[in-house]
C-alpha cells in the first residue's frame, strides 16, 4: 500500500519508475504469501528512516511540510509488519476467574 502511494505521489520519472518496480514487485509477492505472515525488512526501516530524516531537512529548509508524513506511514506500516501477534489480555482474566469459581 505504502509503494502505490509514493507510485502516486512521484513528481519525477525517476521516482515513477523505483515506486512502480517496487509496486509491482510487492503486488507478485503478496499474491504469492497470501497467507503466511509479513516480513518486515530492517534495510527498508532504515531507508524509510533516512528518507524522512532528508524529507524533514528540506521541509525545515524550505518550508513545504507537505508530503513528509508518507515517510511517517511507510515506518508505521514497517513496525506493524513486525508485530506478530498481541497479547490477549481478556483471555487471561477470564481464565483467572475460571479458576477461582471452580
Amino acid at each position: 500500500m505504502a509503494a502505490l502511494n509514493g507510485l502516486y505521489h512521484a513528481d519525477t520519472l525517476v521516482g515513477q519508475v523505483i515506486w512502480g518496480g517496487m509496486s509491482v514487485v510487492m503486488m507478485i509477492t503478496a499474491v504469492r504469501r497470501a497467507a503466511r505472515p509479513t516480513a518486515s525488512m530492517m534495510f527498508f526501516r532504515l531507508l524509510a528512516l533516512a528518507l524522512l530524516l532528508l524529507d524533514l531537512l528540506s521541509a525545515a529548509v524550505s518550508g513545504a511540510w507537505q508530503g513528509a508524513e508518507f515517510w511517517i506511514f511507510v515506518l508505521f506500516a514497517e513496525y506493524a509488519a513486525a508485530i506478530r501477534n498481541l497479547p490477549p489480555a481478556a483471555k487471561t482474566k477470564s481464565r483467572q476467574r475460571a479458576t477461582e469459581a471452580a
